[in-house]
C-alpha cells in the first residue's frame, strides 16, 4: 500500500468522511444520544497530564478529575465508531474483491484464457476498489488503535486522580480522629 497522506485531517468528523457512511453514523449517534453532539465535529486539543498531582489544590484536582473523566468519555465514544467503521470497510472490503474476483473470471473465459485461483487473487487485490476501500480501512485502524492506546492512558490518569482523592480524604478523616 502507498503511503497514507493523513495530514489535511484536524477532526474525527474528516476522518468519518473518509469512509463508507462515516458522517452519516456520528451523526446518529449523536441525534440517538451516544455521540456528545458536535465533539467529534471540532479539533480536539489533548492536553497532558499534569504532574505534581499533589499539589493542587481541591477545586483544581476536581477540575481535573473532571476534564479527564470527560476526556475518557469522548475517546470511549470514538473507539464505538470507529469500531463500526471497521466492520462496515471489512465487508465492503470482502464484497469488492468477491466483484473483482468475479470479473476477472469473466473477462478471463471471454479472452479464452483460465487464470489460477492465485492469479485471480493477487490481480484483485489491484482492483483500485479494493485498494481504496483497504487505504480506508487502514486510516480508521490507525485511528482505532491510537483511540485503544488514549483509553488505556486515560483510564490510568483517572485512577492516578482516584487514588490521590482517596489518600487525602484519608488524611482528613484521620485529622479528624
Amino acid at each position: 500500500m502507498d503511503e497514507m497522506n493523513l495530514s489535511d485531517l484536524r477532526s474525527v468528523h474528516q476522518v468519518l468522511a473518509r469512509t463508507p457512511l462515516g458522517e452519516s453514523i456520528a451523526e446518529l449517534a449523536e441525534r440517538v444520544g451516544l455521540m456528545t453532539e458536535g465533539i467529534h465535529r471540532t479539533s480536539v486539543t489533548r492536553r497532558k497530564f499534569r504532574e505534581n498531582i499533589s499539589k493542587l489544590s481541591p477545586p483544581q484536582l476536581s477540575d481535573e478529575q473532571s476534564y479527564w473523566a470527560s476526556e475518557y468519555g469522548r475517546v470511549v465514544e470514538l473507539i464505538g465508531v470507529l469500531q463500526g467503521q471497521e466492520k462496515i470497510l471489512s465487508l465492503q472490503a470482502k464484497a469488492a474483491r468477491s466483484s473483482a474476483r468475479a470479473r476477472l473470471r469473466r473477462s478471463g473465459e471471454e479472452a479464452g484464457t483460465k487464470m489460477t485461483s492465485s492469479q485471480i487473487t493477487d490481480a484483485a487485490e489491484e482492483d483500485p476498489a479494493v485498494r481504496d476501500l483497504d487505504e480506508r480501512s487502514g486510516i480508521v485502524a490507525v485511528l482505532l488503535a491510537s483511540a485503544m492506546a488514549a483509553k488505556e492512558a486515560t483510564t490510568m490518569y483517572l485512577q492516578t486522580l482516584s487514588r490521590e482523592i482517596t489518600f487525602r480524604c484519608a488524611q482528613m478523616d484521620s485529622r479528624l480522629h
